[in-house]
């Protein structure tokens, strides 16, 4: 239940395996095998009720991955590093003052940085850097020459890091609200 201004807590257990799919995307019988084989770490298993629950971060991470799976055919393993990135910016974006509760600005200005992941699709493993956009320009590593820079210069995929995290975070609180998602 939504309290006012209270901020929710995005690391509670509380969305079930139905909601989990629904705010993902994902298959049901692809979660479960994921979860039984330990693909993701994601969820917990209630212990007296057998179900599983997911917290809000979990939901990110899922929807990211299944983003990645669809678009790209990334392998689980690897989309699940990409989601982490997802889940890092989030953390980063929701820190809040210890003293009066209100999230800290990111730039001196007040605004948030808009965030995206730039994902490497060259030969592998696929690797992840995040751009941020300094009101002008995606600032990322520069694709400059040379073997230790050349994956960057390769075919590549952009994650929408915060519009993803919008995403999950107005459908949990749809859901929350006892709304459809």
């Amino acid at each position: 239940m939504l309290t006012g201004d209270a901020p929710v807590d995005f690391g509670e257990y509380q969305f079930t395996m139905a909601e989990a799919l629904d705010v993902s995307g994902i298959n049901e019988g692809v979660l479960r095998s994921w979860l039984s084989r330990q693909v993701v770490d994601v969820g917990r298993k209630h212990r007296k009720l057998g179900a599983w629950l997911f917290n809000g971060l979990d939901l990110m991470k899922l929807r990211t991955m299944a983003d990645l799976i669809a678009t790209t055919g990334m392998q689980p393993v690897h989309a699940e590093k990409v989601a982490g990135l997802v889940v890092d910016r989030f953390l980063a974006m929701s820190t809040r003052d210890a003293a009066t509760g209100e999230l800290l600005p990111e730039l001196p200005n007040g605004d948030r940085r808009d965030t995206r992941i730039i994902v490497s699709l060259a030969g592998g493993e696929p690797q992840a850097t995040v751009a941020e956009w300094d009101g002008a320009t995606w600032a990322a590593p520069l694709p400059r020459r040379g073997a230790e820079n050349e994956r960057i210069r390769r075919p590549h995929v952009i994650v929408p890091a915060d519009a993803i995290i919008f995403d999950v975070a107005d459908a949990m609180f749809a859901i929350l609200a006892g709304e459809e998602a």
